[in-house]
């Protein structure tokens, strides 16, 4: 008997007896042919093992034809040996790879293979990296939306390799995934060669996500019409250092426009003692360095405009109340209530807020911006 299946794809399921109950009165006379896309030489080592070892032991003889998702190196590398009138890759005794322009006698028929076809996975076939026209093939002019729908999409799915593991990116595959493998291998490479265009890539990312927080609230899933009356952002240093002036005024610009955009939104924004204590160590550390001239403690929108000790002084008493002012509406609040120890710090380990805290501080509504540096994405 010839039975004739096909994309396989290293799932093997099928030849299961629930699922193939025929094979109960096969013996290794008969033939299972696999038209293409076998699948289960896929990694040419031990790996493969285990499940060659597994069809071996079924009762037909397994035989298939090339598909377009193969391994064709580790194929080749089997011995060949000649099987029904052709030749053969003898993968196991009876799990065979039969050669392309072969012809074959199975049961009185003239079986002729050609294994192999073009992929539908991209326009010319399987894309592979180190193909001598790998560059012409990659080649695709994607129009700036284009381009923008293609990031957004990988920075939903792969974002935080970006920054934390890059390498991961490598593992992406240009047959299942073509743009996303074509994204991931420009971001890699500008990672490996520490380009400015990771870096920014970075800043892309950490902007996605931030914008992802602020917008995709559960009540605002349309960015146009978003509304955060009974949303709670708490500022805390970097981002004050920045919206107050102090780093330089392009990271001012950036802050400020960022907070307008909130406040045009109805949100309520806060900050705690513990975030003005910083900022005033910060005031203070400068303060320090204006009298040592090897000090790195440097502000670069308070050097601008030359501030002495003096100045810098009276901006440790000021700046609350320019937060607190109506043109800016952010407010001083206290930390809610964590729990303590005997001695009064905090208990870090119960990892626990307090009901009460809970109550007061919504925190399922509330949005920490800690961080400018991915704003001019933000507010593209």
């Amino acid at each position: 008997m010839v039975f004739v299946t096909g994309d396989l794809h290293g799932n093997f399921e099928r030849f299961k007896p629930k699922y193939f109950p025929e094979q109960a009165r096969m013996t290794k006379q008969d033939i299972m042919i696999c038209a293409g896309d076998f699948g289960g030489v896929w990694f040419g080592d031990s790996r493969d093992d285990e499940t060659l070892d597994w069809l071996e032991r079924l009762p037909f003889t397994l035989a298939f034809v090339c598909g377009n998702h193969e391994n064709y190196d580790a194929l080749a590398r089997y011995p060949v040996a000649e099987w029904r009138g052709g030749k053969v890759h003898r993968v196991r005794p009876h799990v065979l790879h039969l050669m392309r322009g072969q012809i074959f006698e199975l049961e009185s028929y003239r079986f002729f293979t050609m294994g192999g076809a073009k992929s539908h996975d991209i326009e010319d076939g399987i894309l592979e990296p180190d193909a001598p026209d790998f560059e012409r093939r990659l080649k695709h002019n994607f129009t700036p939306k284009e381009a923008a729908n293609a990031l957004q999409s990988f920075f939903e799915q792969y974002g935080l390799f970006v920054g934390a593991n890059p390498q991961a990116l490598e593992a992406i595959s240009p047959q299942k995934y073509e743009t996303d493998y074509y994204v991931a291998q420009f971001i890699f490479e500008n990672q490996k060669n520490g380009t400015k265009e990771y870096d920014y890539i970075v800043d892309l990312v950490k902007g996605y996500f931030l914008s992802t927080v602020v917008y995709l609230q559960p009540d605002n899933a349309n960015i146009l019409t978003a509304s955060y009356r009974n949303v709670s952002f708490y500022y805390d240093t970097p981002f004050l250092i920045q919206f107050l002036g102090y780093q330089s005024k392009q990271a001012q610009n950036s802050a400020m426009e960022l907070h307008q955009l909130l406040k045009r939104q109805s949100g309520s924004f806060f900050y705690f003692p513990q975030t003005e204590g910083e900022i005033i160590s910060i005031l203070t550390a400068y303060q320090h360095s204006l009298s040592s001239r090897n000090s790195s403690k440097t502000l670069e929108g308070l050097d601008i405009l030359e501030y002495g000790t003096d100045s810098v002084e009276r901006l440790k008493h000021t700046f609350p109340a320019r937060l607190a002012s109506p043109q800016n509406a952010i407010s001083r609040v206290p930390l809610p209530p964590y729990p303590q120890k005997a001695d009064g710090s905090v208990d870090v380990e119960s990892g626990l807020i307090s009901d009460e805290a809970v109550k007061e501080l919504d925190f399922r509504k509330s949005v920490e911006v800690s961080s400018i540096d991915s704003f001019p994405f933000f507010l593209c």
